[in-house]
């Protein structure tokens, strides 16, 4: 690809035309600057629409996703997709190493005796609860756990968009439990 839009297309056709670029070169073609300059435009804005085109089922895909009551995105800790499904299609089940440290973890914010600091300390240094791949969690991660609403089952996608759901992934707290 050698533009991303329009606009690189059109600086790059007028830099080769005006022999500031000499030679251009990719998998299938080389370009001069005294080459036909249709060519190129053709193919930068077939190029271009490709990416329009990209975006736009990539979009569809995961609203259809998310009307089919699944997070469209990565599942947070906690969760993991199922590995039996193909891509877009695998929903959100429980990860069998962490699910019950999530829980554990909003059970001790739900005493009331721990702060987030606290809780942050006793799931790092003492379940070693990590992220799926093999990291210790950072604070902010448990803030952002206890703060997403993904753990009673809504979600809102894309965030700050309005459109909440209910999700199909089981939920680790209940949303009293939730607001508590």
């Amino acid at each position: 690809r050698l533009a991303r839009n329009p606009i690189d297309g059109g600086q790059i056709s007028w830099m080769l035309q005006q022999g500031a670029i000499q030679h251009i070169q990719t998998y299938g073609r080389s370009y001069y600057p005294a080459d036909n300059v249709i060519m190129m435009a053709v193919e930068l804005g077939m190029a271009n629409q490709f990416i329009r085109d990209l975006s736009v089922d990539t979009k569809r895909g995961l609203r259809a996703k998310m009307e089919r009551g699944w997070y469209p995105t990565y599942a947070t800790l906690g969760y993991m997709h199922n590995p039996l499904k193909k891509k877009g299609e695998k929903e959100i089940l429980r990860d069998p190493e962490r699910f019950d440290l999530v829980r554990k973890m909003f059970e001790l914010m739900l005493t009331g005796r721990h702060t987030v600091n606290k809780v942050w300390h006793i799931v790092r240094d003492e379940w070693n609860l990590t992220s799926r791949q093999g990291k210790k969690i950072a604070r902010s991660t448990v803030y952002r756990i206890l703060n997403d609403t993904f753990y009673y089952g809504d979600f809102e996608y894309p965030k700050g968009s309005g459109n909440w759901k209910t999700g199909g992934n089981p939920p680790i707290i209940t949303g009293q439990e939730f607001d508590k």
